[in-house]
């Protein structure tokens, strides 16, 4: 069934794929929103993003939603496993991240990102870290448990 938590997940997941898709900029800008099945994706511009010496890869989103200044920023590790799929000939890939609150700007896209939805916001602030589990839904995302080549 669909639980909230359930929800969360999904959210993070598509919200991941919409980061390593976008552009990488040099300021914000719009947040370019679709809805499809009753999901919505939001690409954000991508204004910073740095690797460490140990492979993980931070990125710093920022963009306007709906007049908003939101953002959020994403540590990526580097490691991802292949998990075949039911049909043996298509694999994705799975990591882990943390989303991380970069302040106002965060808080306002959770409260965004609910009323797109249409649900309540339990908390008027994000969580200065949330853990998830990624999965690269491209098939460029990620080859020989590394992070995706536009990050080599």
């Amino acid at each position: 069934m669909n639980t909230p938590r359930h929800i969360r997940g999904i959210l993070i997941v598509g919200i991941l794929f919409s980061l390593v898709s976008t552009v990488f900029g040099s300021g914000g800008g719009k947040g370019i929103v679709s809805t499809e099945d009753g999901f919505v994706d939001i690409d954000f511009p991508i204004v910073d993003s740095k690797k460490t010496a140990t492979g993980l890869v931070s990125v710093i989103a920022r963009g306007e939603v709906q007049g908003n200044a939101v953002g959020f920023a994403v540590d990526i590790n580097p490691s991802w496993k292949p998990k075949p799929t039911t049909d043996k000939r298509i694999i994705f890939y799975w990591g882990s991240a943390q989303f991380r609150s970069i302040g106002k700007e965060s808080d306002t896209f959770v409260r965004v990102l609910a009323g797109m939805y249409r649900r309540p916001c339990p908390a008027a602030y994000m969580p200065l870290r949330i853990y998830v589990e990624a999965v690269g839904l491209a098939e460029e995302l990620i080859e020989n448990d590394t992070l995706p080549k536009m990050w080599s």
